[in-house]
């Protein structure tokens, strides 16, 4: 049994080895992509220090090590930055401020996460945030839009300059409350996206430095926004989004949210919301105690208005960042005339199914699908489906894209017209 422990002992301990080295030697080919990407005129190598090391520079006319053998330029190649930070020096950014709540916040884009699809770093006084955008194309369509758009909200330690008291000393999984901000932010800017949208959004939202009684959330749905705005997306926006507060005297102002008092006495009312330049509400998030109903309005409105003030920075910022659109632009709906076909076959399958009082919300879903299938049933009966997802625009051949958009659109408005 000894010897059996040992030899799986040893046995652990040369795959740690060969992981370390596996790990050591990606690291140096970062490292070199990232020095030939920045411009370096002499070759740079890693000096060894465990699995992961210390970047350093050779001296000129240094021989190349046996760690440099296999190592290829088309390894070392680096992904071009895209338009218009192709042309602008390291460093350097694009700017875009607005005052708002008695602070200003200034936009900036192209210092950071330049290979991002969006990107954008905000700063109110000493509290910086950056959110970043990335999206992946997709075949197929956003049936369930909460699991293809996923944002991470992240406050680390650092921002206050504190080390992470856990036991390794190491930040660990989302909290309860940055899950739900992460929530704040997906819930202001999906409404924005146009439906039957295809592919794969990662939002990252990350608090670089904090100060006390800064509005976090607030400004993560409006850097996103503004990362949004930023890429070559097809997405609707952007939007602004502040946190208004009604005290005891009735009157709303913005910040200062329920959970954070000030002088003792917490807000009657407290709302965060997200509004388009033409005040279009897209997310709101109240906490409150019972208050009459003209001090809400009160309160929406000056939200309103407040959070289409900060839409014109974001939008002078966007333009200056102006990128290309995609090459294969995003399918906006249905084809209108495979459309119309399915709004033919399922508008009154749909409304019996919505207008039957006895079914619950399990079997209305199940009626629901049913009329979906015999909807499917009786297009390929008369021809007129495909089964290549491909559409054909103007064809009148139902595709099981045009299918699903058509079919949640008529949903849609019997559910209206009810």
């Amino acid at each position: 049994m000894m010897a059996l422990r040992a030899c799986r002992m040893r046995a652990a301990g040369v795959q740690r080895a060969s992981s370390m080295l596996q790990t050591r030697d990606a690291t140096k080919l970062a490292a070199r992509a990232l020095c030939a990407s920045f411009g370096s005129h002499h070759p740079s190598r890693l000096l060894d220090n465990g699995p992961i090391g210390f970047l350093v520079d050779d001296p000129a006319g240094a021989a190349p090590s046996d760690d440099d053998a296999g190592v290829t330029d088309a390894d070392l190649s680096f992904p071009p930055f895209p338009p218009p930070f192709e042309t602008l020096p390291l460093g350097a950014c694009l700017t875009s401020s607005v005052p708002s709540g008695g602070e200003e916040w200034r936009f900036e884009t192209g210092r950071l996460a330049r290979l991002a699809d969006g990107a954008c770093l905000l700063h109110v006084g000493d509290t910086s945030l950056l959110a970043t955008l990335e999206s992946q194309p997709s075949r197929s369509t956003w049936r369930d839009p909460l699991s293809r758009f996923v944002v991470d909200y992240r406050e680390r330690f650092a921002a206050v300059g504190r080390i992470p008291t856990t036991y390794f000393k190491r930040e660990v999984s989302a909290k309860d409350h940055e899950v739900l901000a992460g929530r704040a932010v997906q819930r202001a800017m999906l409404p924005l996206f146009p439906p039957g949208f295809p592919g794969q959004l990662r939002m990252t939202a990350s608090v670089l430095s904090a100060t006390p009684g800064a509005d976090l959330e607030a400004m993560a749905i409006n850097a996103a926004s503004a990362a949004a705005a930023c890429s070559s997306l097809p997405w609707r926006g952007p939007v602004g989004a502040v946190r208004v507060s009604v005290g005891a005297d009735g009157k709303p102002a913005m910040g200062l949210s329920a959970s954070n008092p000030a002088n003792g006495e917490p807000p009657r009312l407290s709302l965060l919301m997200a509004a388009t330049a033409d005040q279009r509400v897209t997310m709101l998030d109240v906490e409150a105690c019972q208050v009459p109903e003209a001090e809400l309005i009160a309160a929406l409105r000056f939200g309103a208005a407040a959070a289409a003030a900060l839409v014109p920075a974001q939008v002078g910022l966007a333009t200056a960042a102006a990128r290309p659109p995609p090459p294969a632009a995003a399918d906006a709906g249905a084809d209108p005339a495979a459309a119309a076909r399915v709004a033919a076959a399922a508008r009154e399958p749909v409304l019996r199914a919505l207008r039957e009082s006895e079914l619950g919300r399990e079997t209305r879903g199940a009626a629901l699908a049913a009329a979906k299938a015999g909807v499917l049933r009786a297009l390929r009966d008369a021809g007129a489906v495909r089964a290549d997802p491909v559409r054909v625009p103007g064809s009148g051949a139902v595709s099981p894209r045009d299918l699903d958009l058509a079919f949640a659109e008529v949903t849609a408005r019997a559910l209206r017209e009810l």
